[in-house]
């Protein structure tokens, strides 16, 4: 067994904490089913992570000076900026007789820059793919020798060991939108057993416009934003950076942290997620929440391979439900994977 492998993964773009959340479970996975490997971390592009603008040129690029026998690019990172991200880097990699594996990866459904992106990866290819969501193994299959159409790893988050204990006294469900104004919490019944039969119905602002979302949402100070649904205390996780810092914490409640395992203890402590965004609901289920997600574009169908059962608009996960994709994944990195990149 070789004791001198190491596995660098991808693990910093945390302007969207939803990053850290499947990018340190790849770095647990690893960890645990390649023992006699040494796991790190690299960054991710700076410009993806903190928007430098004009000032890019002046970023020190910390990915090229990483040594490690194989890379793992990590996130849905297989768009249009892709190229411009990750292909130097990804060049340079090979250039060194190195290899590099991408997981838990995402596709864009704009065909025309997938025909750009796939022609460069059938060009530079990676020793193995692992998607999130079968439409992205389908734009992606092929390429790769070892393939993986499997579940994002956020999924297993609640396989990462020492995440904190946390009580606030009372019952408390995550609250946590992006794409526009939080919708009014309403028709809760304090009396009910969970937060599945309170009854909850949401009432959705009307905004301006709805094609400047991005902007409307930094407007969201001026509503009112409650302590409490029913009996359930409102916690606001924000997983991203505002362009206006103050701003993060203009409701009620809202919580922000550059630690991951703070930010999952958060959401495993909880009696349910309210949320348009994914990871949030992602990290609901794989702690056993029952998580309520808005539809907003293809990337909820990373829900899709997971035996949700549906009840009252929430989505949950029976006992012991993401065993047998956990058992899945094993048996892959222990296996094909680990063959594929020489470990």
């Amino acid at each position: 067994m070789n004791v001198n492998k190491t596995i660098a993964v991808e693990s910093s773009t945390w302007n969207n904490i939803g990053d850290a959340f499947y990018q340190n479970s790849i770095i647990n996975q690893l960890h645990l089913n390649l023992p006699h490997c040494n796991v790190v971390s690299f960054d991710g592009p700076a410009d993806r992570a903190f928007r430098p603008g004009k000032y890019e040129k002046n970023v020190f690029d910390s990915r090229f000076l990483v040594d490690a026998d194989h890379y793992v690019f990590s996130g849905p990172i297989i768009g249009k900026m892709f190229p411009k991200r990750y292909a130097p880097l990804i060049e340079d990699i090979l250039r060194r007789g190195k290899t590099y594996s991408l997981m838990s990866i995402h596709a864009t459904t704009d065909e025309a820059m997938m025909k750009k992106v796939r022609k460069f990866l059938e060009e530079h290819p990676p020793v193995a793919i692992h998607t999130r969501d079968h439409p992205s193994f389908e734009k992606l299959k092929g390429i790769a020798p070892c393939e993986f159409d499997g579940i994002c790893f956020a999924f297993f988050v609640n396989k990462i060991p020492h995440l904190p204990e946390m009580s606030l006294g009372e019952p408390y469900i995550c609250a946590s939108y992006y794409r526009g104004y939080e919708p009014n919490f309403v028709n809760v019944s304090g009396d009910a057993g969970d937060f599945v039969s309170s009854g909850i119905d949401l009432d959705w602002p009307k905004q301006l416009n709805q094609r400047n979302w991005r902007v409307m949402r930094f407007f969201e100070h001026r509503r009112p934003s409650p302590e409490k649904v029913g009996r359930w205390k409102v916690i606001r996780p924000v997983h991203a950076f505002s362009p206006f810092p103050q701003l993060i914490f203009s409701r009620k409640n809202s919580y922000i942290s550059y630690n991951p395992t703070n930010f999952l203890a958060i959401y495993k402590h909880c009696e349910g997620v309210l949320t348009d965004r994914v990871h949030a609901g992602v990290a609901g289920i794989s702690f056993g929440k029952p998580v309520r997600v808005e539809m907003i574009d293809g990337r909820f169908k990373l829900f899709e391979r997971v035996p949700v059962v549906h009840e009252n608009g929430f989505m949950r996960l029976p006992p012991n439900a993401l065993d047998p994709f956990h058992d899945n994944i094993v048996e892959w990195i222990r296996g094909k994977f680990a063959e594929a990149a020489g470990l």
